[in-house]
């Protein structure tokens, strides 16, 4: 028809507008684009981490080592640490003329020289009542220190001779020592010292193994 387009003018025509209508989309991209700011959210900086000291340790103490109990005969045996030697089994022996300390001792083993030594250095001779309350005092303490460390023995020793207060005659008797029953087999007082022993007879028979001295 005279005046209508063909089909190619049709095509050529939608090409045309769809060129336009991308144009106009891709410029309205754009534009948006490059009116809008862009926003970046700001990049997080790490804080410098303060410096840390090292951690000092605390001082360690050195563990106390345990007291070791002498308990061995002939070893010395600290004041303070004589019941815990007793407890442990030793026998210990305290001087009444020392100074606190014990010596661990083996009653079956005779009698060390420390003790004979106590023994021997015992009052003898009382001349006054003050010489006299002086030995019953030192062999009372002897026999208490020969009982708790189980030792035993006879002491053969002069013995005043009382009237009143005053001491009139110096005999003989058989002191024992560690014994607990010495009482019982009564008085071996004498005039001489082979009386002495005599009379203590029966108790020397009783303890055959405990030295006499003296």
């Amino acid at each position: 028809m005279p005046g209508a387009p063909n089909s190619r003018q049709r095509i050529a025509a939608a090409i045309g507008a769809g060129v336009v209508v991308v144009g106009v989309t891709v410029g309205v991209v754009v534009a948006n684009v490059a009116d809008e700011p862009t926003v970046r959210e700001p990049v997080a900086t790490a804080e410098p981490a303060e410096p840390t000291t090292p951690a000092t340790p605390e001082p360690t103490e050195a563990a106390t080592p345990e007291p070791v109990i002498p308990t061995a005969a002939g070893e010395i045996v600290p004041a303070d640490m004589i019941d815990a030697a007793r407890e442990a089994g030793a026998s210990v022996y305290v001087s009444p003329n020392g100074d606190g300390s014990g010596l661990v001792v083996d009653p079956a083993a005779g009698l060390p020289e420390q003790v004979l030594a106590d023994i021997t250095a015992l009052p003898s001779q009382p001349a006054t009542m003050q010489d006299v309350s002086a030995l019953f005092a030192a062999t009372d303490g002897q026999k208490k220190a020969m009982l708790e460390s189980g030792l035993q023995a006879f002491y053969v020793i002069t013995a005043p001779v009382l009237e009143g207060t005053v001491v009139v005659e110096q005999q003989w008797r058989v002191t024992a020592l560690g014994i607990t029953d010495s009482a019982s087999y009564g008085s071996t007082i004498a005039p001489t010292r082979e009386g002495a022993l005599a009379l203590a007879a029966p108790m020397l028979a009783a303890y055959p193994g405990v030295p006499v001295i003296g």
